[in-house]
Formats: C-alpha cells, structure tokens, sequence
C-alpha cells in the first residue's frame, strides 16, 4: 500500500464531466442515459440525486492496478469534499 500526492482536476460541464487524478485516474463522460427514473448510487451520499451517463473512457494506470473501459455507464452527482 502506498500514498501519493497528485493533482486533481475536475470538469464539471453538463454531460460532459471529467475528472484526472495525476497521472493515474481518467473519467470522461460523453452523454447521459435517456430515461425519466430517478438514479442514486450506493456510496455515502445515496440520498444525493445524480444522473446516469455513459462515458468515453474510464481508466485507472497505477501499476499492477490497471485497467480501462469505454462506452459504459457511469454516475455524475454533486457532492462536497472535505479532507
């Protein structure tokens, strides 16, 4: 296990949203899921409505950690970070 610092950026454009974590994480979303069913997810913060999406690409590249999808579905939500 390890920790390291890296930069985080995110883009929060309507349907387009992306986020980069340094070199080793890449969301992109590329349009959201046509349907009128509320979504939430399963994460702290269930109560928080969000939108499904589909992405572009979700890529993690941390050493023997890595993989890479695209054209699936993904979550966007607000949420409020603290550390």
């Amino acid at each position: 296990t390890a920790v390291q610092f890296a930069t985080i950026t995110l883009d929060h454009t309507p349907d387009h949203q992306g986020i980069d974590v340094g070199p080793h994480v890449t969301v992109r979303t590329r349009q959201p899921v046509a349907h009128t069913e509320p979504v939430s997810c399963a994460i702290p913060g269930h109560h928080q409505p969000g939108r499904e999406v589909i992405t572009d690409i979700m890529r993690v590249d941390d050493g023997e950690f890595s993989w890479e999808v695209r054209g699936r579905c993904g979550f966007a939500t607000d949420f409020a970070y603290s550390s």
